[in-house]
């Protein structure tokens, strides 16, 4: 006997185990480069904030050597450190005060210069001028700065990178840094103009402390985007859970649907619906293969009487207990099916000999003649069988159906509780 549900309801299996790792792959790679994009991110605006920073520097250098020109330069007490400029050929370089004080004159670079050295190269901003002809030697420009003044004469506006010094990371900035007026008196006999490239002023910016805000801004980043992984990750997994006990729900409903349809509701066997189908597919399957097969069909003696006399629950009862007997006579590869009433099939696949098929219908007769406990009554009936063979008594699927319905009331009229084959018929 066979209970599997039917090939009408066979689903291609459901991945959802893929379908949840491609989900969480996706969710993964769209935060990977969520992350990624705002750390560089993180990365341009440090680096401006730095480049705003060396901006402002050189913009206030070159305010104060602008003020310094519209003055024609200031004088400052001859002390250490404010020598005078030896590189500044005017006859009122140094003068001296009615009080005997020595005063020097300062031009806007000599000023900028002096400002630029008073600083140290360990400090957040620190600056410089310098030239491809420079008036002294200590404002020769190095590799960088060279490369950068190149750059400048050539169009650029500015120029900058980020570089390493002493081991820790640098933003250097430079701009170009043109004649003005003030600038003639000093760098005329250079050949320059009005307006002419004297050279560049620089600045340079540490950034160790903004590469340690970085470094705590991309930790936090990488936890916000960790705990929205996680977050991801139990929804792909409650979202899963849910979709599968769905889909399990569905399957369900499914196949009580299709049980309904094809199992009888009182015995549990197949129904008409699945005894035809079932037939049918061994028809066609004996057909290809020139085997034979057997069927049964199977009648309650009197059950009208049992229904008379006790009421239909018994009747129900003693139909539920005769499935029971037929399905324990035969194999599990056999079907045992009610096809209406007290009517039940049986079907034999393979090629089964007549001498064993007769031992199994008398079986059949014999379980059926005990008696049988009908709510507190004992009740004792019979059965008739009719036996067909496919497709020695039968060609065909409906042939073979009406043969084994003619045997079977052939035993009925040979007076009940026996067993006849189509094949005696025919004789």
């Amino acid at each position: 006997m066979s209970f599997e549900i039917g090939t009408l309801f066979e689903q291609k299996p459901v991945r959802l185990r893929l379908y949840g790792w491609t989900v969480l792959l996706v969710w993964t790679l769209v935060l990977g480069i969520s992350l990624a994009w705002n750390l560089a991110r993180q990365d341009r605006i440090l680096d401006e904030v730095a480049l705003s920073s060396a901006r402002v520097a050189i913009e206030k250098d070159i305010l104060y050597r602008r003020w310094n020109a519209s003055h024609g330069g200031v004088y400052v007490p001859v002390a250490r450190g404010t020598a005078p400029n030896l590189y500044l050929k005017s006859p009122r370089a140094n003068v001296t005060t009615t009080d005997g004080q020595q005063l020097t004159l300062v031009n806007p670079a000599y000023m900028i210069r002096m400002v630029h050295e008073m600083g140290t190269p360990s400090e957040v901003v620190h600056g410089h001028i310098t030239s491809l002809e420079p008036l002294r030697a200590e404002n020769a420009p190095d590799n960088w700065e060279r490369q950068a003044l190149e750059a400048i004469s050539t169009g650029a506006s500015e120029v900058y990178e980020v570089q390493l010094m002493d081991s820790s990371p640098y933003l250097r900035l430079m701009q170009p840094l043109r004649v003005e007026l003030g600038c003639l008196e000093c760098h005329g006999e250079q050949g320059y103009s009005l307006g002419d490239l004297r050279g560049g002023i620089s600045a340079t910016v540490s950034m160790q402390n903004l590469r340690l805000i970085e470094v705590s801004q991309a930790r936090f980043l990488t936890m916000v985007h960790l705990f929205l992984w996680g977050i991801g990750l139990l929804g792909n997994h409650m979202g899963i859970r849910r979709l599968s006990a769905q889909l399990a729900e569905r399957r369900r409903l499914q196949e009580r649907v299709w049980h309904q349809a094809n199992y009888d509701a009182l015995t549990g066997v197949p129904n008409r619906s699945l005894f035809q189908d079932r037939l049918g597919r061994l028809v066609s399957s004996a057909s290809r293969s020139a085997e034979s097969f057997p069927l049964m069909f199977i009648d309650l003696d009197h059950f009208k009487a049992i229904n008379d006399t006790l009421g239909h629950d018994a009747g129900d009862e003693l139909l539920r207990q005769a499935a029971k007997r037929l399905l324990d006579c035969v194999r599990e590869s056999d079907t045992v099916a009610r096809i209406g009433g007290d009517e039940f099939t049986v079907i034999l696949p393979g090629a089964t000999p007549e001498g064993m098929v007769e031992k199994v219908a008398k079986k059949i007769l014999q379980r059926l003649r005990e008696p049988f406990d009908l709510f507190g009554n004992e009740v004792v009936i019979s059965g008739s069988v009719g036996v067909a063979f496919f497709p020695l008594d039968a060609g065909s699927q409906s042939e073979l159906l009406k043969q084994a319905d003619l045997a079977l009331y052939a035993a009925k009229r040979a007076g009940r509780g026996q067993v006849h084959f189509a094949s005696d018929l025919q004789g």
